[in-house]
């Protein structure tokens, strides 16, 4: 197949040579017509020459057109979540902007459930039997533990390159089908640059056998164990309460959140620091702890991970229980995706991993 996307050079040369040979062939026909008998006089070199133009900017301006508008520019994008969902709304628009750029236009998809593999099954399974509209994809996985069959299946069955983002869906690289690939933040790094900075932080303050709670989603496990695994081996006299109930969600994180600090305190003991392994689940233990130090209860520090507009203010204010956010730049996830999504689209080799450097967004 001629694509102008995946071959543009093959395209450019193809198309060259028969818009000359189909101008030659009209100026040939049209000579032998202002020439023939039948015509019954000369025609005028003024009218010949210009019907020529015609031709040829007719010819311009019809591949031009199926170059720009055609099906084949249009990238589907496969959500994980919605809902309240603002790391990811920043991400799509930065991936939308990014499309834009390069003259693609975005088609999105959203599973009707948050982070339900079955309901992003079926929306990819919509996607499939329209994939001749597309010139590629970008899935961001929801449960890839219990989906990556699917994902794999999906993958085999699209006639289009297809990048995977955030969430890595495989186990292993060869597990990757040949047309797919993944670019996202590596959950280990995250785990492990929160619990430093975590680390240092209850060392600087002095806590003898501080509590740490973990607040964490069933998906991107690597982060919380990282954290864990860490934290044991620098503050080994920290007590590391594990939930992983969070389900990435605000309102869960704070029941969570409120129902550990009562508890605690009902003990006689605090909470000194609180991971999340989100955002959205960090500013639902801020909820909790703004509630509980308003009745009396000692204020534990919060630290999130993605780095969203919304906590790096909290964490700027000075006065939020929000410290630190571990930060994943949407604006650089984006630009890689679709840049490794254009290279896979031209046949080019590409890492089957591309894992981007993480930040850490603190007030100090």
């Amino acid at each position: 197949m001629l694509d102008p996307v995946r071959r543009p050079v093959l395209f450019a040369i193809v198309t060259s040579v028969l818009g000359g040979l189909g101008v030659i062939a009209a100026t040939s026909a049209l000579g032998k017509l202002r020439n023939s008998p039948l015509a019954g006089a000369r025609v005028p070199i003024g009218i010949f020459l210009g019907t020529v133009a015609f031709l040829l900017l007719l010819l311009v301006l019809s591949s031009r057109k199926w170059w720009r508008t055609g099906p084949q520019r249009n990238v589907f994008v496969v959500m994980s979540a919605w809902g309240q969902k603002h790391w990811l709304a920043d991400l799509l628009r930065a991936v939308d902007q990014s499309l834009d750029r390069r003259g693609f236009d975005l088609v999105l998809k959203i599973p009707d459930r948050d982070y339900l593999g079955a309901a992003q099954n079926y929306r990819l399974r919509q996607t499939i039997t329209k994939s001749a509209r597309y010139s590629a994809g970008l899935v961001i996985p929801a449960d890839p533990e219990n989906t990556y069959e699917d994902l794999a299946e999906f993958c085999r069955n699209a006639s289009v390159p297809v990048v995977f983002a955030d969430v890595d869906p495989f186990r292993n690289e060869s597990d990757y089908p040949p047309n797919a690939a993944f670019v996202g933040y590596r959950p280990e790094q995250i785990g492990e640059r929160a619990a430093d900075f975590v680390a240092d932080q209850l060392r600087r303050e002095g806590r003898a056998n501080p509590v740490v709670l973990v607040i964490a989603g069933r998906g991107q496990t690597g982060r919380q164990r990282r954290f864990v695994e860490v934290m044991r081996d620098r503050c080994p006299q920290a007590e590391i309460v594990l939930d992983e109930e969070g389900g990435f969600v605000r309102r869960r994180a704070r029941d969570i959140a409120r129902r550990k600090l009562t508890s605690l305190g009902q003990q006689g003991r605090s909470v000194d620091m609180i991971f999340c392994t989100s955002d959205e689940m960090a500013l639902g233990a801020v909820d909790a702890v703004q509630m509980f130090a308003s009745g009396g209860g000692a204020a534990a520090q919060v630290i999130g991970v993605d780095g969203t507009s919304e906590v790096v203010a909290l964490v700027d204010s000075g006065v939020s229980p929000l410290c630190a956010t571990v930060v994943q730049d949407h604006a650089r996830l984006a630009e890689h995706a679709v840049d490794l999504m254009e290279r896979m689209m031209r046949a080019e080799p590409v890492p089957v991993r591309t894992f981007l450097p993480v930040d850490l967004y603190s007030r100090d």
